[in-house]
């Protein structure tokens, strides 16, 4: 059930799980899913437009990523390789209360481009009506998937120091990523596969039932022009990367005969800790995901529902990527990452909970 226990649940073990099978997910689902995904622009970052959200694909080389030989004693860091997977959507919507368990239960997969394997060697890979192929052949045989998902969760209200509460209103940002060219050339071995895609790989083969790997997974968040923000010292967080640890959750399953794997993570704790709590103790050793950041200490929420009226006029690169710990796992390079520009609390529908009960259970 993608728990990240290691238990398989009510469910149990459903690894006979027919891929062909169609999810069916009905007319609100699908409605809502359109509502919510975000205009891409896809022109220069500085032209995208202030009076809406809107997303930028960026290849990821703009974040400093672990390099070896002996980074244990160097601590050196080089620009990463471009990415290994590549946004391709992203939707943003509110809630009254988290959506548990996953976006991939809720609402269909976006839909893929068409564009994936246009410098590949054969046209074999696109169907007759002009439609990609779903599930990429090179990944047959692991648990890598053919769309990755990334869902953050985000606080809207301030935190009651006299009243616990373990949700609210937030926002909901979830990230799609198909793996590049390059990265399906490493996997099948038309390339040599690099240290980054070789420790991916390992990742996805065990991060639902092995805490240890699954907290390798971590988020860095890279504000754009951060000056004229008035940050002060907080700008010597940016882009620094933070671990999603203990209560993160990694499920995967199959939308008909697309493999996906989701990672929820809370985003008070991952993409904007360094900004809103940097004078804690307690702001960035761990991320507190899919318990989500209403269980997080009081001052750290509190810290960033305080920055949130900022994003209105902000611009940040999101990327993510695997902690590489041997010089055998270096460089490390970035899993995907895109531009988010002027996400504010009004940005997105509000989700009907009927829309938030799961269609169906995870299927690895």
């Amino acid at each position: 059930n993608g728990s990240g226990d290691g238990d398989d649940g009510e469910g149990g073990d459903k690894r006979d799980f027919n891929p062909t099978r169609e999810v069916n997910f009905d007319d609100l689902r699908v409605q809502f899913a359109e509502q919510c995904t975000l205009a891409l622009h896809a022109g220069a970052e500085d032209a995208a437009p202030t009076e809406m959200p809107t997303w930028t694909p960026v290849d990821g080389t703009g974040f400093m990523v672990r390099k070896g030989p002996n980074y244990a004693s160097k601590k050196e860091k080089g620009r990463s390789l471009p990415s290994l997977y590549e946004v391709y959507a992203v939707r943003y919507y509110r809630s009254d209360k988290r959506t548990i368990n996953g976006a991939t239960r809720i609402m269909p997969l976006p839909p893929l481009p068409i564009d994936l394997h246009e410098n590949a060697d054969t046209d074999e890979d696109h169907e007759d009506d002009g439609k990609p192929e779903k599930h990429h052949p090179e990944l047959e045989g692991t648990k890598v998937p053919d769309v990755l998902v990334v869902h953050f969760m985000l606080p809207y209200e301030p935190p009651n120091m006299f009243k616990a509460k373990t949700d609210g209103k937030g926002g909901e940002c979830v990230y799609y990523l198909r793996p590049t060219r390059r990265f399906l050339d490493e996997m099948s071995g038309r390339l040599p596969p690099t240290p980054a895609t070789t420790l991916f790989a390992k990742w996805c083969s065990s991060c639902e039932s092995d805490l240890q790997m699954r907290s390798r997974f971590k988020c860095m968040a890279l504000v754009r022009d951060i000056e004229k923000h008035n940050f002060g010292l907080l700008k010597s967080y940016n882009g620094k990367p933070v671990l999603i640890t203990e209560s993160g959750r990694a499920c995967s399953g199959y939308h008909g005969d697309v493999r996906y794997l989701e990672m929820t993570a809370n985003g008070e704790e991952s993409l904007f800790a360094n900004f809103a709590v940097s004078g804690l103790r307690s702001r960035l050793r761990n991320l507190d995901t899919i318990e989500t950041v209403h269980n997080w200490a009081f001052m750290a929420k509190k810290g960033f529902v305080s920055i949130i009226p900022k994003f209105a006029q902000m611009q940040m690169e999101v990327g993510f990527t695997i902690e590489a710990h041997t010089d055998a796992e270096m460089p490390e390079c970035m899993l995907g990452s895109t531009v988010l520009s002027y996400i504010n609390d009004t940005s997105g529908p509000i989700i009907d909970p009927k829309v938030q009960v799961p269609v169906h259970e995870h299927q690895a």
